[in-house]
């Protein structure tokens, strides 16, 4: 979930209302990028299009540096 929303309280109901992570907007583009290659790491094992997918995203961090 993406949400303004940042306090504590806001974090609880999202939490408690199902959301599995969230991030708060301003996005920082790295803090987006981290977590996306996280979730699609998880999966790597069972799914060869998130393989394909990292590897994408690492060759444009690459680039963006």
């Amino acid at each position: 979930m993406v949400t303004a929303l940042d306090q504590p309280a806001d974090i609880d109901r999202a939490v408690a209302s199902g959301t599995d992570d969230m991030i708060t907007k301003p996005v920082n583009r790295h803090d987006l990028i981290a977590r996306v290659h996280g979730l699609l790491a998880a999966k790597a094992s069972k799914n060869g299009t998130a393989d394909r997918f990292l590897t994408y995203i690492d060759r444009v961090e690459q680039i963006s540096k």
